[in-house]
């Protein structure tokens, strides 16, 4: 039985950047950081997502409202 999923979250992680779903994106990105550390192709994921996320916030307007 298979018990590391940390390639399939990776994986995960990728797909929904692809599909501009950010924050699912940074949270598959964070669980493989929590598993492996040393993993920087999901280290910089995370960045990105978190990144990206941030600027869909931005350009919606979420961020800033009173």
């Amino acid at each position: 039985m298979r018990t590391d999923f940390t390639s399939l979250r990776e994986t995960a992680g990728i797909l929904w950047m692809k599909l501009g779903q950010y924050d699912k994106a940074a949270a598959e990105f964070e669980r493989v950081v929590a598993a492996v550390p040393a993993n920087t192709a999901a280290r910089d994921g995370l960045e990105e997502a978190r990144s990206r996320s941030a600027e869909a916030r931005l350009e919606s307007g979420e961020i800033g409202k009173p």
